[in-house]
């Protein structure tokens, strides 16, 4: 079995675009694999656009479900993941500075990265260096408690293959603005289980961040909805997807799935 996560094209330094050996030998793993996943549609779609993959299945990432978490003041503009271009933290910090946020309002960008000098430099010439806190990598309990003090969480990537940071938000009863792009898009449903926008329109990213901490029931409803959505991505659910491919290749009694030629939907 051969399980990607859009490892061929959200990689920062453009592995695969480089490399005739890492293409050659994927296109080879895949021919010879009994099942290929994928952890969304994108993924699939681009191993079977670029690199020859016929059929192919969606098997999500998950979360693990946790009860009701204790809110802290919601006060804060919260991007987490890695400090990189593809992720996009410098259009956040673009919009967080036109916002025109009450100024208790601060903006928190957890993670490490390369573009973390770039990051500081950007939010002082922005006039914003106060109001944007940079903790650097956070453990899961460090993460858990920013996503409860998150007035918004804003996945504002150029590129991804899945959102994790969209399950940890809909967990954590945060309301969500996420990338138009690739996996998120997929996975949030509009004006519902968040707001979806295309993070390099400054202006519309900057209105929906605001438009989230002003309107108390759109972002109550967003979150209800998000605490709903995500016990469809329970690890236990994920494992009966992957044992039901894993039986199918040993042979042994699978559990049912739909036709290879289509990706499973989730």
């Amino acid at each position: 079995m051969v399980s990607s996560h859009g490892e061929t094209f959200a990689d920062d330094h453009g592995v695969f675009d480089k490399s005739v050996l890492i293409r050659s030998a994927l296109r080879s793993a895949l021919r010879r694999a009994d099942a290929v996943t994928g952890c969304s549609i994108v993924v699939v779609d681009h191993l079977r656009a670029e690199f020859g993959l016929q059929g192919g299945d969606v098997v999500p990432n998950g979360v693990e479900i946790t009860g009701p978490m204790d809110e802290e003041e919601r006060v804060a503009v919260v991007g987490l993941g890695r400090l990189e271009r593809v992720k996009g933290f410098d259009l956040l910090v673009e919009a967080f500075a036109t916002a025109d946020l009450p100024p208790e309002v601060g903006l928190v960008l957890a993670g490490s990265g390369s573009q973390a000098g770039s990051l500081h430099s950007q939010a002082a010439s922005l006039g914003v260096a106060t109001r944007v806190s940079m903790p650097g990598a956070i453990d899961r309990d460090q993460v858990k408690a920013l996503l409860a003090s998150a007035a918004v969480v804003v996945v504002p990537s150029r590129r991804e293959s899945f959102g994790m940071v969209v399950l940890e938000a809909w967990l954590a009863g945060a309301a969500l603005v996420v990338t138009d792009r690739d996996g998120p898009a997929s996975l949030v449903l509009d004006g519902v289980t968040g707001l979806v926008v295309d993070p390099t329109d400054i202006d519309a990213l900057a209105r929906s961040i605001r438009r989230v901490i002003e309107d108390a029931d759109l972002a109550d409803a967003i979150t209800e909805a998000g605490s709903r959505a995500v016990l469809d991505y329970s690890w236990s659910r994920v494992a009966e997807l992957y044992e039901g491919l894993y039986a199918g290749c040993v042979g042994m009694n699978p559990v049912p799935l739909p036709d290879r030629r289509e990706p499973v939907t989730w």
